[in-house]
């Protein structure tokens, strides 16, 4: 599951989003702007509704940290320019990268001439374009890699664990989880094993246990290295507000951090798109059926399932498809829709 990318049909570019760049962002809790597309463009609203604005660009991002990167295209219809705007829609660092991400700890990844770096938000280069690629900071370290590589650079752009590592999602409550050949394991800040290499996938602590696979299971480790939660599951996700979603005989539900299940697994499987959703704001997006609606953590439906695809809230709003993209709140009452049928795959 999570060296695989999430594709998500959405109003916004939630699609093709890294699990572990995404998954773990702080920043949707205060989001007061919401991306839309009206027609070929894109725009932003507000938690009304209402266009604050106006949809002129090509692709956008969600706003983080009180910016957004924006996008327009050449005369030839290809997206090549990338900057950043504030909540006014007012242009604050020139339209002048190939590329662009979010901001995450007042750093946002941009790619110049096929190579990426990070600049501050005064569009100053903090990390110089050199790398191949690279992730969002977390607990002030970004993964960054080069010539297959992945190391960490701080906050400074100083490469604080030098490219060593096959693949890593970055760090979480003080350990990053790290792939050298086909087993992962955790190292800490000083770059130092405090987990063995005995896992074939595993993720990032976040508020609960880690999941971790092990052949053909999944189950749950603390920072020791001990399963608090054998390796029983078909596949599992991290933690979000105490829960985590875990599927058992292709079905899903969810348990809490000490592994006792609190919501049996009886949802449908929504992969490849979104298999299940995580607990944000109180309600989970779960699959019934062939539709998508929201449960509580008492297991009652909230909304009933009637979209066709859907993403979790964010201060107050969720994206759903019905089959149209709109925004609903947490009543399920509709706040914007557009008439629209087809989706924007977004490159990560």
């Amino acid at each position: 599951m999570f060296r695989s990318t999430l594709i998500l049909l959405s109003c916004s570019l939630f699609a093709g989003v890294l699990i572990a760049a995404a998954a773990f962002s702080g920043h949707e809790r205060t989001r007061t702007r919401f991306v839309i597309q009206v027609g070929s463009k894109y725009g932003y609203i507000d938690r009304s509704g209402r266009i604050v604005i106006a949809p002129k660009y090509d692709l956008a991002w969600n706003f983080t940290e009180g910016l957004a990167a924006v996008y327009l295209s050449s005369t030839s219809g290809q997206i090549d320019s990338a900057g950043f705007i504030d909540e006014t829609g007012r242009l604050v660092i020139p339209m002048r990268f190939q590329y662009a991400r979010a901001f995450a700890e007042k750093r946002a990844e941009i790619e110049v001439d096929d190579k990426w770096g990070f600049i501050d938000r005064s569009g100053r280069f903090v990390v110089k374009p050199h790398y191949d690629q690279v992730q969002s900071f977390k607990e002030g370290f970004a993964a960054v890699e080069l010539g297959d590589k992945w190391g960490f650079v701080n906050h400074r752009g100083r490469e604080v664990i030098a490219p060593q590592y096959d693949l890593t999602w970055g760090f979480g409550e003080g350990l990053a989880c790290v792939w050298r050949g086909t087993k992962c394991g955790y190292i800490n800040r000083q770059n130092a094993v405090v987990i063995a290499f005995r896992f074939n996938e595993c993720s990032g602590f976040h508020g609960g246990p880690s999941p971790v696979r092990v052949g053909k299971k999944w189950g749950y480790i603390n920072k020791k290295g001990e399963f608090v939660v054998p390796p029983t599951y078909e596949n599992a996700w991290p933690y979000f507000e105490g829960l985590a979603a875990v599927k058992l005989d292709g079905k899903w539900g969810y348990i809490d951090p000490s592994g006792k299940v609190m919501i049996v697994p009886q949802f449908e499987d929504g992969a490849p798109r979104f298999s299940i959703g995580e607990f944000r704001e109180g309600l989970a997006a779960v699959k019934i059926g062939s539709q998508w609606g929201f449960i509580n953590k008492q297991e009652q439906v909230v909304i009933p399932p009637r979209f066709v695809a859907v993403w979790h809230f964010s201060n107050g709003l969720a994206e759903v498809w019905d089959p149209d993209c709109a925004y609903i709140d947490t009543s399920g009452n509709t706040v914007w829709t557009a008439k629209r049928k087809s989706g924007v795959n977004g490159r990560q």
